[in-house]
């Protein structure tokens, strides 16, 4: 089979994010890109990792020390260190294709997937931008490639290399730590008929991640005085999408702080602003789980609208450009209806798909729980690009549609599903010419 096809592709997806660099960042950098590049410069010049409030681990580390490298390489210019995360997006793109034809062994529904990674809106956006989305991404599809060749050969080097990718996925966003024994037990789940292999290979992988971890867990151990496998900022986020001034993002309304400061007061402690890190997320995660138990209807509703936000919201770096949330809504609208095709579609592989539909709910449920963002679902958006390109595969071959739409249960399915994408979107559009959704 000809590569020149995936070899366009893979030139599109680096040409337009190249593109898109000078686009977003025609005003500022964002607040994170300059968090990123302030702690990359301390870890070079001071040999400190330490964002600009002081703290040593609210942040997951390997982006920033990615950065550090790049700069130490090629000294303190910002156009390579964007080069490298186009190259790093480009990279995604082909590794969607190695995916796609792993599951299915299809290579025009391959290539299906692989274009529309390469031309969803927010994956460009966000490898032009220098934030951690894109180096993710890559680490979480080779966790996912890593673990569907291990599922077929059980080999221990290809265990250890999965728990490598595990843990480097893990120290680049920390709530990738938590999939990770979903992940083996799904893995185990399915090779139960070969326990006396699986198991041990589900032991290789926790432990190459556990290894991987922990020079930085023992590095925070050393500093914090106190067990932080990754990352200090779990309580933090649990109270920033659980409060009564909540909105469901990272933002609160006026009134939070002096809220905060009464509630640390009536546990005894009068002084938050003496708060070392660890003691603010701790704080933070109790005060979190106490309003969430005496007000479990305003939690519930709130997860709703972190839902919302995480599924619905357009993927951009900024909500000042209308023209720029019409195309990403529509995208994402596009993407779903694709995705419907193609899950009804591969329905006989649902086995086969376990941990792509774990994953997506695994992390919906987090974010849902925590505050969310839009860009969180980014690392979601590769898998559902592989589901769509299978649903692009149905459409283009009338064999395949007319097989599906022959049977009455995948007719219904499928008309369900297609019925809830359009309502919602159509709902979205309403709310937002409306002004009430901004």
């Amino acid at each position: 089979m000809s590569k020149t096809p995936l070899r366009f592709i893979l030139a599109l997806a680096l040409s337009v994010r190249i593109a898109a660099v000078p686009v977003v960042h025609s005003v500022q950098y964002t607040s994170d890109e300059r968090e990123y590049l302030h702690m990359a410069r301390q870890l070079l010049d001071r040999g400190i990792f330490e964002d600009s409030n002081g703290d040593r681990a609210v942040r997951a580390p390997l982006f920033p020390v990615f950065l550090a490298g790049l700069i130490s390489l090629f000294g303190d210019r910002l156009i390579v260190l964007h080069l490298a995360g186009c190259l790093l997006g480009a990279a995604g793109v082909w590794l969607v294709y190695l995916l796609a034809m792993r599951l299915w062994a299809d290579h025009r529904g391959a290539l299906c997937a692989a274009a529309i990674a390469a031309l969803y809106p927010g994956l460009i956006v966000y490898s032009a931008l220098l934030q951690t989305e894109t180096l993710y991404g890559v680490l979480f599809l080779l966790t996912f490639l890593c673990l569907y060749a291990l599922a077929a050969s059980l080999r221990p080097s290809t265990a250890i290399a999965c728990g490598i990718a595990c843990g480097l996925a893990s120290l680049t966003r920390a709530v990738f730590a938590g999939f990770v024994p979903l992940l083996l037990l799904i893995m185990v789940w399915q090779q139960r008929g070969r326990l006396q292999r699986a198991l041990p290979a589900a032991f290789l992988v926790l432990m190459s991640a556990l290894l991987t971890i922990a020079p930085w867990s023992l590095r925070n151990a050393a500093i914090l005085g106190s067990a932080v496998p990754i990352a200090s900022g779990g309580g933090s986020s649990l109270l920033t999408g659980n409060n009564p001034y909540a909105v469901g993002t990272y933002r609160v309304r006026e009134g939070f702080d002096e809220w905060f400061r009464k509630q640390a007061s009536e546990r005894g402690i009068p002084d938050v602003a003496h708060l070392n890190e660890l003691e603010r997320s701790g704080l933070s995660a109790r005060i979190a789980l106490g309003y969430m138990a005496s007000h479990p209807l305003e939690a519930f509703l709130l997860s709703c609208r972190k839902t919302y936000i995480f599924w619905v919201y357009p993927i951009l770096h900024t909500d000042s450009w209308p023209t720029g949330q019409a195309v990403a809504v529509l995208s994402d609208a596009l993407l779903l209806i694709l995705c419907a095709v193609g899950v009804t579609g591969m329905w006989f592989l649902r086995a086969r798909l376990t941990p792509v539909y774990a994953a997506i709910g695994f992390f919906w449920l987090v974010q849902a729980v925590l505050h969310a963002e839009s860009r969180f679902r980014l690392p979601l958006v590769p898998l559902a690009a592989i589901l769509a390109g299978w649903g692009v595969a149905i459409l283009v071959r009338r064999r395949k549609l007319k097989a599906l739409l022959a049977r009455p249960g995948m007719r219904r399915a499928l008309a369900g599903s297609l019925a809830g994408v359009i309502v919602l979107y159509a709902a979205t559009g309403l709310l937002f010419l409306t002004g009430v959704l901004r």
